[in-house]
């Protein structure tokens, strides 16, 4: 079930991301809950309420307006972090997106020094997340051992966080998250994870979830799509769905839920269903201004040429990636894995001119997507018979 875990953990991250990111209304700023001074934290919450309106430049701003103003507290530089890596998701990376998370993420470690237990558990939540971003950063450019041991301390302060009052339940669901999927990994990354980091554990992972779905100041939309994700993980789809409801009752404006039930009504195999739940996305999207609402469009289509490839209606899966290739803008990933798939499509109906063209042009377009040009290299050669891609 979990054979193309590597894709599907990034589609359900990124619906996740979109699902809370999405979000209308307002988070209410509480001071308690949000461990800093009143003022600071109406600042703050004001920011977070426009990244869930999707209007990231202005939340981007009053998050570096806040770490300017509060230069010892991590909170400032950890969301504009988080903003960022949020625009980025959506909206695909700009040249100097990732050297700003990173430096957010250093900013953020050393405003929390020197770290005088409060009580709360804030300070250790946000150096867990902002050693998070650094391993994520660390990854990305291939400094695997840097990675392993900034994620190793990230889990041990979140861990800390956890046994503290106020940030115990936000704690709970990112440990949460990683106890559950570093089990959905294939065993080569598992077993290295096990040893160097931390064992995953489905039952306190799903546990600390369904903890963290009611309780979590920050995270708890997040929590609840993550435990859709994990439900049907487990096929057990009609709690996954009954999440989605759950969400969408909360966020009534959101259009990611249907993607997220999308995801979940395909691995249940109902696939004329999802295609249903995705089509309405669409449509919505369309009469949506917001410009993160909008830039997911790509994604969208991209999935729903998936599913009319899974069906065999090939001028419609044309269609769609066509039309995700035109929507994708900075994603270059995804106009990589769209043209690759757009020549399948061509292979599939016979026309091998035209499917090699657009293999040559994916081989082009996957500079830094090795999996694709791979892919793009061994269909120039042959044709794709049908093998499954991710």
């Amino acid at each position: 079930m979990r054979g193309r875990w590597a894709r599907q953990i990034f589609v359900m991250a990124q619906v996740a991301g979109a699902s809370w990111l999405g979000a209308r209304g307002a988070l209410a700023a509480d001071a308690t809950k949000a461990g800093m001074p009143a003022a600071q934290a109406t600042r703050l919450c004001a920011g977070i309420s426009n990244v869930f309106a999707l209007d990231m430049a202005r939340a981007e701003q009053q998050f570096a307006q806040l770490a300017a103003a509060v230069s010892n507290n991590a909170a400032g530089h950890v969301w504009h972090a988080l903003a960022v890596l949020g625009r980025v998701m959506i909206e695909g990376p700009a040249r100097v997106d990732e050297a700003r998370i990173a430096a957010d993420a250093r900013a953020a470690l050393a405003a929390a020094e020197p770290r005088r237990a409060d009580g709360s558990g804030w300070r250790e939540w946000y150096d867990g997340v902002a050693a998070l971003l650094l391993a994520r950063h660390a990854l990305s450019a291939g400094e695997g051992a840097a990675a392993v041991l900034l994620l190793a301390g990230a889990l041990q302060d979140v861990r800390a966080a956890t046994r503290c009052s106020a940030a115990a339940a936000d704690a709970d669901v990112l440990l949460g998250a990683y106890e559950v999927f570093i089990n959905g990994t294939p065993w080569y990354l598992r077993l290295p994870a096990a040893v160097l980091v931390a064992p995953g554990d489905d039952a306190a992972g799903l546990a600390r979830l369904e903890r963290g779905a009611q309780q979590a100041y920050f995270f708890g939309v997040p929590a609840r799509v993550v435990l859709a994700i994990v439900y049907a993980w487990r096929e057990q789809y009609d709690r996954a769905l009954q999440v989605c409801d759950e969400v969408q009752a909360r966020l009534p404006g959101n259009h990611q839920v249907d993607a997220l039930r999308a995801h979940i009504l395909l691995r249940e195999g109902r696939v004329a269903d999802a295609a249903t739940a995705l089509a309405r996305v669409i449509a919505r999207v369309k009469q949506d201004p917001r410009p993160g609402a909008v830039a997911l469009l790509a994604d969208h289509y991209y999935e729903l040429g998936r599913l009319a490839m899974l069906t065999t209606n090939y001028p419609a899966a044309g269609a769609h990636f066509e039309a995700a290739c035109a929507a994708s803008g900075r994603k270059q990933v995804l106009r990589a894995w769209s043209t690759l798939r757009l020549g399948t499509v061509y292979d599939a109906q016979q026309q091998r001119a035209a499917a090699q063209r657009e293999y040559a042009r994916a081989a082009e377009l996957a500079a830094g997507v090795p999996i694709v040009r791979q892919y793009a290299r061994l269909f120039l050669r042959e044709p794709y018979a049908g093998q499954c891609l991710e």
